[in-house]
């Protein structure tokens, strides 16, 4: 694999959404064949998927998160909601 495919790539666990992990990349030119990677990633996931452990810490996260969530205005609340009905 070419070290220059990627110029940003992060991947981390995620309660947001239901998704279990969110993955952010900015690509160079070599797009299909980054892709191409992604696809196979995904493929691997498909055929051993995430283990019961995984689920549970990361729900175990999620709730912890939301029990000791700082509070915020209520209008950055509300943008921050009306900005989620896009996904």
């Amino acid at each position: 694999m070419d070290i220059d495919l990627l110029n940003f790539l992060v991947m981390h666990p995620s309660s947001f959404c239901l998704a279990f992990f969110t993955l952010m990349i900015i690509l160079n030119l070599q797009v299909y064949e980054i892709i191409g990677y992604i696809y196979q990633y995904l493929k691997l996931l498909r055929q051993a998927p995430p283990q019961e452990w995984i689920f549970k810490e990361l729900q175990d996260i999620a709730n912890m998160e939301f029990r000791f969530a700082e509070e915020q205005p209520q209008d950055d609340y509300a943008a921050e909601l009306a900005g989620l009905l896009f996904l």
